[in-house]
């Protein structure tokens, strides 16, 4: 057998490659000519020329180096082809084509000649015996294996198409020797041939009594040529590279039978490892499986497993297709009784890439069906147990490309590349723990019986668990990036959430009388980054927690957006926080001798003082936020009713928590400072805030989310032009851990008077007793004034009924940063206006452009 097996490598590697190389010299008569990696002629496999002369009527390819392929034709190898053209036995054809190769054949050579011309010889009787059991199915002593092919559907010719024969005398005579013993000597047994390749390899049979036993019987021409060596009706060249592989070699035929093409036969629900290595070297690349359905409550999960492993193995994709569920076992056969081909056709057009399958399965174990609240917890689960199928699941390149590009489409959502990532190192954490366990337990047992215990050893193979440790906590990071890859990590890109608020960028030219004017040269709106921190920062009052309420409902108002709002106040009451918000949304006086704000205190309390006119935007609003409220899309929690919320530590778990109930959108904290450090004793603030803001940016970058936070500027920042993101108070941390950072400044406050803020300048007027200083505004505060804010108290700068809010962009890394704008506030209701993109602007500019022009035409 050893010597057998030395010789089929040798056909299988170095002949198969030398006659391959030198086809042209060993088949002149073909008159082959090289083309792009493979070989070309113009002659059929008989000689004669093609009809329409075409060039590749006969090809061999590089994919399956040992046959000639004829197009519409039949497919031979290489051998029987030589032996063909020159009427010789198989070993003077392979001593003739490796003599024209300059091959040396190995010395066991003569043994292996020997043994395949008596397999030649066992073969010639079962091509024999094949043929003659066709023809004595139709025989009337053989009736009752016809009816029951009959019974199953098939009437006679698709029996005769099917290749069907049956078991008779003559038949089991030609087959002593490779019959099992015991097998009855005629008309209990359907035959089917069992091809594969081309080659006729044995028979199987169908036992047609009910009940009886052996059910199906194999014959195969010797022990190498059985079912765990070759698929059923595997073509002898795969063209498609797609092998669509059923569970019996009736269903492959009545598929074939039924018009789609490459139906194999597994002969079981699992997959010959060795039959898919030869599917592989005759041009297979991809295959379908398409198991029987055993009805309800059965599952061949586990068989698909099982099958997705060998293929894999074998360097195939694996796909899944899926008949339809239903209350009886059905397969390809029993399908196509009430079934077209076309409707077989499209079940395994619809075949899912098995990883994708496994995805959907490792969900359902830990999710159900029900994926509208998952928890945290759960989803870690599902990304750890799909981190196993990565790292451990011997998928190949482009199944893990694959699941690195569309995981979060796979999981509707659920998980995002980062998440499976983080969890590879701690699967592979999970196996070195195993085995520093099971070296511990090794240890023990040595010392408990007294053995010699190889201290080196030991300390060795520790030092090789830390290398893998490192390797697969690591390792990852030093991979290559694919071509499927790197399109995949361009597309997982989170475009964030916008807001609706706009800046710009603004050049100053000088206008018609020498003023300058300004001019819009880039527009770009604010959008909270997922995965990121944004701070949102304004001096003591200047209405940072108002436009931070503001956010907090445009972002809810976004019906097209999936997800709620988690709003977390560290000093206002979740009522004063509630009251606001509908303040904000009433749009207007509730009361023309009152404002707003102790207007609702009062109704709240008992007191109404709504005017009629008021009322229905008091309801309206009211509507509104109850709406977000009661449908979960925006929660509010305060310090008030959670104490102890200031705490990062308690903070982080709220988020956590959110997060587990359903989707977020963002989270917004008011505000920074107000945080703090359980365990902070004896740390200084600036350190404090460094840890915080460390576990900030983790939570955000964990959970994906963007979380806005308001922030306090320092008494530095006296003006709007003195603010900066260095201003921020207590932490520079703040800014380095920000990905946004907006500055605000109310225009109904007063910068502070007396400091060189860049603002206004003293300067000296008239001469003599005219002489007089006089306050001016800087040329950068006229320029403020010029786009349209009047900050209070100046000369020249006068508050408006509706005053503005100035707001700068000072870090921006996702986009362009020291941008500006002026929002119109209300000052009674607490509402920031939405500004206007720049194609807005545009249209607006153009309006007002075209109605001029209007008027001068009909002047």
């Amino acid at each position: 057998m050893e010597k057998k097996v030395i010789s089929q490598e040798f056909l299988h590697g170095p002949f198969t490659q030398a006659v391959f190389a030198h086809l042209d010299r060993l088949l002149p008569e073909f008159d082959f000519k090289a083309k792009g990696n493979g070989w070309q002629s113009t002659k059929k496999l008989d000689l004669t020329g093609a009809a329409n002369s075409r060039r590749d009527k006969v090809v061999v390819t590089k994919k399956i180096p040992f046959m000639a392929l004829e197009q519409g034709g039949e497919n031979i190898s290489l051998i029987a082809l030589f032996r063909r053209l020159h009427s010789c036995g198989f070993t003077d054809a392979v001593k003739q084509m490796s003599e024209r190769a300059g091959l040396v054949l190995p010395a066991d050579f003569a043994d292996f000649a020997a043994a395949y011309e008596k397999r030649e010889k066992v073969h010639r009787s079962l091509l024999d015996a094949v043929s003659l059991s066709k023809a004595a199915l139709f025989a009337p002593e053989n009736s009752r294996v016809l009816d029951y092919l009959k019974g199953r559907g098939y009437d006679e010719s698709l029996i005769r198409a099917l290749g069907f024969g049956c078991l008779s005398k003559s038949v089991r005579e030609l087959l002593s020797g490779l019959l099992p013993k015991g097998v009855p000597m005629y008309g209990e047994f359907a035959l089917i041939p069992y091809y594969s390749a081309g080659h006729l390899y044995g028979c199987a049979f169908r036992n047609i009594q009910p009940g009886a036993a052996p059910k199906y019987l194999d014959a195969f021409v010797d022990e190498d040529s059985t079912k765990a060596a070759h698929l059923f009706n595997l073509p002898a060249a795969v063209e498609s590279g797609t092998l669509i592989a059923v569970e019996g070699e009736i269903d492959a035929l009545r598929a074939q039978n039924a018009g789609l093409s490459n139906v194999v036969a597994l002969s079981s629900k699992t997959s010959p490892q060795n039959a898919l290595f030869e599917a592989k070297r005759h041009g297979a690349e991809r295959i379908i499986f398409l198991l029987d359905q055993d009805g309800p409550g059965k599952d061949h999960s586990a068989d698909l497993e099982r099958a997705f492993t060998a293929a894999r193995k074998a360097g195939l994709l694996p796909l899944v297709a899926e008949f339809p569920a239903g209350s009886e076992k059905v397969d390809a056969d029993t399908y196509l009784l009430t079934h077209s081909g076309q409707e077989l056709q499209a079940i395994v057009d619809a075949a899912a890439l098995g990883v994708v399958w496994q995805t959907a399965k490792i969900q359902q174990a830990h999710l159900g069906q029900d994926l509208q609240e998952v928890s945290h917890e759960k989803a870690a689960k599902v990304a750890a147990d799909l981190a196993r199928l990565y790292k451990f699941g011997g998928l190949l390149d482009m199944e893990r490309s694959t699941l690195d590009n569309n995981i979060t489409d796979f999981s509707g959502g659920l998980l995002t590349p980062q998440l499976l990532q983080e969890q590879f190192y701690k699967v592979e954490r999970e196996r070195q723990q195993q085995e520093r366990q099971e070296q511990a337990k090794q240890l023990l047992t040595d010392a408990a019986a007294g053995g010699p215990i190889d201290i080196k050893a030991v300390q060795q193979k520790l030092s090789e668990l830390e290398q893998k440790t490192a390797q697969a906590e690591f390792g990852h990071l030093f991979e290559p990036v694919t071509d499927e890859a790197f399109a995949g990590l361009l597309k997982r890109q989170s475009q964030g959430v916008p807001t609706g608020y706009y800046f710009e960028s603004v050049k100053f030219e000088k206008g018609a009388t020498g003023e300058e004017v300004p001019k819009q040269t880039s527009c770009e709106e604010l959008t909270l980054s997922a995965g990121a921190l944004t701070y949102i920062c304004a001096p003591t009052s200047q209405g940072k927690s108002r436009f931070l309420q503001n956010l907090a409902l445009s972002v809810c108002d976004n019906d097209n957006a999936i997800g709620g709002v988690l709003y977390l106040s560290l000093e206002e009451s979740r009522q004063d926080v509630i009251t606001r918000l509908v303040n904000i949304k009433t749009g207007g006086p509730l009361n023309a001798g009152r404002n707003n704000a102790k207007t609702l205190r009062q109704y709240y309390s008992g007191q109404d003082y709504v005017s009629n006119e008021g009322r229905p935007l008091l309801e309206g609003a009211e509507r509104a936020v109850k709406d977000h409220l009661t449908s979960g899309r925006l929660r509010v929690i305060s310090a008030t009713e959670q104490p102890g919320l200031s705490s990062i530590d308690t903070l982080c778990g709220v988020i956590k928590c959110a997060t587990q109930r359903g989707p977020l959108q963002a989270v917004f904290v008011d505000y920074a400072q107000l945080l703090y450090l359980r365990g902070a004793k004896g740390m200084g603030r600036k350190d404090e805030l460094t840890e915080i803001c460390r576990r900030l940016m983790a939570l955000s970058i964990d959970t994906r989310l963007p979380i806005v936070l308001a922030a306090q500027l320092n008494r530095e920042a006296v003006s709007p032009l003195d603010m900066a993101a260095q201003n921020i108070a207590d932490a520079s941390n703040i800014e380095m851990s920000a990905d946004t950072i907006v500055m605000l400044w109310d225009g109904l406050t007063r910068p502070t008077p007396g400091k060189d803020n860049n603002y206004t300048y003293k300067t000296t007027t008239g001469s003599g007793d005219n002489k007089a200083q006089v306050t001016k505004p800087t040329q950068e505060a006229k320029r403020l004034k010029a786009r349209g804010f009047d900050c209070y108290g100046f000369d020249g700068f006068n508050p408006r009924e509706s005053p503005r809010i100035y707001a700068f962009l000072a870090k921006n890394r996702n986009g362009e940063r020291n941008l500006s704008a002026i929002f119109d506030c209300v000052p009674l209701t607490g509402e920031v206006k939405k500004n206007e993109s720049i194609a807005g602007r545009q249209e607006r500019l153009q309006a007002a452009k075209d109605y001029v022009k209007s008027l001068f035409a009909n002047n």
